[in-house]
């Protein structure tokens, strides 16, 4: 996605027209990444417009040495972990889960087959609208967005081994919705 100078340059001005045009060129992008925290458009939506006000109110400190898309993508996660902030007061998170030496979740390599290649992002998505909120968000900060355990405590105000915790139970609930997908996508073809 690119960004010209010149339509940065009018929003930072405050023009309607360029802001106007920013918003409807990034919306789908933010969405995309709402999507895979959120479990409603609605949300989603409410996040995105969120976001978009970040993005415009803190514009001028926009520094084009950055790609805009990397810029504005930590604009939306951060929004997204604010929200799940306060959410979070709704819902009961559990911060003292003990984990075992065994049970600690260390990147497994992914191994892909053609099998795999048969799910369609679609499929993907649906699997990660299954995960409980706290798995759903943690899978997405370490999996997709690179975050380490110690940011996705620090960001969810938890600790490392509930971070931990909470992506090896999102990784065996995918790992098991997958292969079940596939085993049925596989009995549908023969």
């Amino acid at each position: 996605m690119h960004i010209p100078e010149e339509i940065i340059e009018g929003c930072k001005e405050g023009r309607r027209e360029c802001q106007e045009w920013l918003y409807k060129k990034t919306y789908s992008y933010m969405m995309g990444i709402c999507f895979r925290y959120t479990l409603s458009k609605e949300t989603s939506q409410e996040i995105v417009n969120d976001s978009f006000f970040k993005i415009l109110k803190n514009i001028a400190n926009y520094n084009p040495q950055m790609p805009f898309k990397t810029w504005m993508t930590k604009i939306v996660i951060n929004t997204i972990i604010d929200t799940y902030r306060k959410n979070k007061k709704k819902h009961e998170i559990f911060n003292d889960i003990s984990t075992s030496e065994d049970s600690e979740c260390y990147l497994e390599p992914v191994v892909f087959n053609e099998a795999l290649h048969k799910l369609q992002a679609i499929d993907l998505y649906r699997l990660l609208d299954k995960l409980n909120e706290m798995e759903k968000t943690v899978f997405n900060l370490f999996a997709i967005d690179g975050y380490s355990h110690k940011e996705i405590a620090n960001e969810l105000d938890c600790s490392e081994e509930v971070s931990r915790y909470y992506l090896k139970s999102a990784r065996d609930k995918l790992k098991k919705w997958i292969l079940h997908d596939l085993h049925d996508k596989i009995e549908v073809v023969n």
